[in-house]
């Protein structure tokens, strides 16, 4: 409903990167990237690239705190029972 002379928009790539966790109605901008394991809380806006292992909340987000990365520990130990599983 709003003629193209008067919108302005920008396009770009999103990157999401491995272990990255979106929370409800988080909105990401355009020529992004979430690094590693990084978290977003519910609402948050992301306008820049987030650091690995971060938790971040808030408009615009803002790191609130540093993710363990047991998380790799889990999924390799994930990966080993399931190779182990299938094989019966």
């Amino acid at each position: 409903t709003i003629p193209e002379e008067y919108r302005n928009v920008t396009y770009g790539n999103i990157i999401l990167d491995d272990y990255v966790q979106l929370g409800a109605g988080s909105i990401v901008l355009p020529n992004v990237r979430i690094c590693k394991g990084s978290v977003t809380g519910a609402g948050t806006l992301i306008n820049k690239d987030l650091a690995e292992w971060g938790i971040y909340v808030g408009t615009p987000a803002k790191l609130i705190k540093k993710r363990e990365k047991n998380l790799l520990k889990l999924v390799k130990e994930f990966e080993k029972w399931k190779s182990t599983k299938w094989l019966l």
